[in-house]
């Protein structure tokens, strides 16, 4: 195992490392309130339980270059609703459906989306859950992007959200799904000793979010790579 530091910034052109498995830096704090992409909603920002990060171009392009390379057609975004909007509005070849514990997504009506809690794989509306079992059972190759709430037990991560989805998805297709899980690199060793089962490897590459003001780009940060 070696450590690296790596700097990324909105000018870095170096090729990202392909792997299906991903975790990332990346931290939370308090900041001003901006809107995401969906132009009447806003990240919530004064508290820290409830603060939301929204994925910034860079990153969001970099997920899709993946989605491509490994020909996938559908996507299960678990508290990325910044990627979940990109995908709806830009396009055509994939499937997006958003699990979120926010329910402002209820009162705005939005499409492909279930109110959710990820520590328990726990479905707040029954309709909701209905239309994701739909998702589930017509998606080919399914993609799950996960990016937790800082502070969040891996082990309920695992055992809960990510595990759910893999038997609802394991009982209606032979597939195997990609997991891509966001998480502080420090984390790596807790992760890897909690959830054995799940075959996960740390890539480098670094996720940025547009309204953090730490993690926005160019800073540097250490990551294991193995």
């Amino acid at each position: 195992m070696t450590e690296e530091h790596w700097s990324r910034s909105k000018d870095d052109d170096e090729p990202h490392r392909k792997a299906t498995k991903r975790s990332a830096d990346r931290n939370v704090g308090s900041q001003k309130m901006k809107r995401d992409q969906s132009p009447s909603l806003l990240s919530k920002s004064g508290d820290k339980g409830e603060a939301q990060y929204h994925f910034n171009d860079q990153t969001v392009q970099f997920f899709m270059d993946q989605f491509s390379r490994l020909k996938l057609d559908s996507v299960l975004c678990v508290g990325t609703p910044s990627l979940h909007q990109h995908i709806t509005d830009s396009s055509n070849d994939l499937k997006s459906f958003l699990l979120d514990i926010d329910d402002r997504f209820v009162k705005l009506n939005q499409q492909g989306f279930a109110l959710y809690n990820m520590c328990n794989h726990h479905f707040f509306q029954e309709s909701s859950s209905s239309e994701y079992q739909k998702f589930i059972s017509k998606a080919g190759k399914l993609a799950i992007v996960v990016d937790p709430p800082f502070g969040v037990k891996v082990e309920l991560i695992w055992h809960g959200c990510l595990s759910g989805i893999l038997s609802d998805y394991g009982k209606v297709n032979d597939s195997k799904a990609e997991i891509f899980w966001i998480f502080p690199y420090f984390m790596e060793g807790h992760i890897l000793s909690r959830c054995p089962s799940s075959g996960l490897e740390m890539s480098d590459f670094h996720v940025e979010y547009r309204n953090h003001a730490k993690y926005s780009g160019g800073e540097c940060n250490k990551h294991h790579n193995y």
